[in-house]
């Protein structure tokens, strides 16, 4: 069965709002360069308008449910973990709203702002 597209009164459909990165705080480098014997430099970490559709097609019925506490699990995870197969690291700790466990995939490349 064809879903039907509801457009407004001039018979357009309707534009989807264009996303705007996020910063979700600091980088916690203290940690992160204790944990993996770095020196990563201090910066913010962004959530990037791509990220965030790639995060809401692979976890549709979880992105907006984990939308608010990913400030908090990037500035103080429970755990630190390597990401062995892209240049980066991953953050991780427990969401009790949505029953589980989260992952954020952070990419270590710096912008030209130093995030």
């Amino acid at each position: 069965m064809k879903q039907e597209v509801k457009r407004d009164d001039r018979g357009n459909k309707p534009r989807r709002e264009k996303r705007k990165e996020l910063s979700l705080g600091p980088l916690p480098v203290a940690k992160i360069n204790t944990a993996f014997e770095m020196e990563l430099p201090a910066g913010d970490v962004v959530f990037s308008a791509g990220a965030q559709v790639h995060a809401e097609r692979r976890h549709p019925k979880e992105f907006l449910l984990c939308l608010p506490y990913l400030s908090g699990i990037v500035t103080d995870p429970l755990y630190i973990g390597d990401d062995h197969k892209n240049p980066g690291i991953e953050l991780i700790s427990r969401v009790v709203a949505a029953d589980s466990m989260v992952l954020v995939a952070i990419n270590l490349d710096r912008d030209e702002q130093g995030r």
